[in-house]
């Protein structure tokens, strides 16, 4: 699966690497952030990145219902999915500012859009690789 781009990966494979890279990326951030001495940064970003990872994946599980479904049954799917992952990014950041010295309110905004981030992120280190094995 690793190989293959992530566009000719099945839905749910896609939403997996997708998660697993964008923990890893925000993983890696906030070990610098831990070796300059920035603790509450790295865990505010880590909170985000964990609710972005979190919801992502529930947007991968209960989309499909919604979408599929149709109809008012579709709608309600929708319509609670949408629900359950504003609210999970509200805790998330609603906790960041409730307790600013233990989580940087900032880093857990840009930790919220960590599978945002990690999407074009990858798209373009894939474009990347097209370019320099197109240019061999």
């Amino acid at each position: 699966m690793e190989n293959q781009p992530m566009i000719e990966a099945t839905p749910m494979e896609f939403a997996k690497t997708v998660i697993k890279h964008a923990l890893f990326y925000t993983l890696a951030v906030a070990a610098v952030l831990l070796f300059c001495g920035k603790p509450s940064w790295a865990r505010g970003l880590g909170l985000g990145g964990l609710a972005s990872g979190i919801n992502f994946l529930a947007m991968s599980l209960l989309l499909p219902r919604a979408v599929l479904t149709g109809g008012r049954s579709g709608q309600g799917w929708g319509a609670l999915s949408l629900g359950l992952r504003l609210v999970l990014m509200g805790v998330a950041f609603g906790v960041a500012l409730a307790m600013p010295q233990r989580f940087a309110p900032a880093a857990c905004a840009v930790g919220l859009f960590a599978v945002q981030l990690t999407i074009f992120i990858d798209r373009f280190i894939e474009g990347l690789k097209a370019n320099t094995a197109g240019s061999n």
